[in-house]
């Protein structure tokens, strides 16, 4: 999907030091306009994750040349687009999974925290400072990430029509019939269309997956190297989203974050059953599951 997105935007692709501009605005979609560099965005995050666990797991010259070259690849996208969410997304993702990827990198996981919250920008000239963040933020600064382009005032107008009608909600596309634009928040989003249920059984499902995936990740469950390696990739998908959630509309019906990440919720949900019942079974037969 993301070679075909980039194939049909070849013409406009690379043509200044941002693509948000240039493949911007789409034609209207259920009453509000699309934008092309945000979607993009999320395809190319995706593989970026897969990726970079793949990089520290791969063994051979080749293997590990592919792997490199699609991280790279995947990440100069989404910094090229200037996705917002996207970008402070896969940064805070790619954090994460390193915590569970091994002593090196959990160590250098640290270290980039460290740094994140501001102990080492001394190191970084300033020049290079003012770089990041001036296209991070899409020239707002730091100032503007408080009020994160008008999401604020969203934020309250949903919330305001979600009083309105808490309990069964007003259905589908509910933030452009009602409110007129984009809810701009999974959580919100959910309970505008859902309802009181609807939100509850969203949110719900994604702190049982992330429930699920904690227990599996710090249980005694013995798992091979590459299952361990796909619930690592399928936990930083996870990530990717619930991170997203808050700046970004992640649970609309057919999107294209719902439709990544619900497969990942599924897949951790019936790992962890299935990692239940071996354990289960050996501890029966009074066998190490080693």
């Amino acid at each position: 999907m993301l070679v075909l997105l980039l194939f049909f935007a070849r013409d406009v692709l690379f043509e200044a030091e941002t693509g948000y501009g240039l493949v911007r605005k789409a034609s209207e979609v259920a009453g509000g306009a699309m934008s092309r560099a945000t979607g993009m965005a999320r395809f190319a995050a995706i593989p970026a994750v897969l990726a970079f666990v793949m990089f520290w797991r791969v063994n051979g010259w080749v293997s590990w040349i592919t792997a490199a070259g699609v991280f790279a690849g995947s990440v100069s996208l989404v910094w090229f687009m200037q996705s917002r969410g996207a970008l402070f997304s896969l940064a805070g993702t790619l954090v994460f999974v390193m915590l569970f990827m091994g002593k090196v990198p959990r160590v250098i996981a640290i270290v980039l925290f460290v740094l994140g919250l501001g102990g080492g920008l001394d190191m970084v000239p300033e020049q290079t400072q003012t770089y990041v963040v001036e296209h991070a933020t899409r020239g707002t600064g730091v100032e503007g990430l408080k009020t994160m382009s008008g999401r604020d005032r969203i934020f309250r107008n949903a919330w305001q029509a979600i009083q309105e009608q808490p309990i069964l909600g007003y259905g589908p596309q509910a933030d452009r019939r009602i409110i007129g634009e984009n809810a701009q928040n999974g959580l919100l989003y959910a309970w505008l269309s859902g309802g009181l249920l609807g939100m509850l059984g969203y949110v719900g499902g994604m702190l049982a997956a992330w429930w699920y995936f904690l227990k599996i990740i710090f249980g005694k469950f013995r798992m091979g190297s590459q299952a361990r390696d796909m619930l690592i990739m399928t936990g930083g998908i996870l990530a990717f989203f619930s991170l997203r959630s808050y700046p970004e509309n992640t649970a609309a019906l057919f999107s294209v974050d719902l439709l990544v990440q619900l497969p990942a919720m599924v897949y951790i949900a019936m790992l962890y059953r299935y990692q239940t019942e071996v354990s289960q079974f050996f501890g029966a037969m009074n066998i190490r599951a080693d």
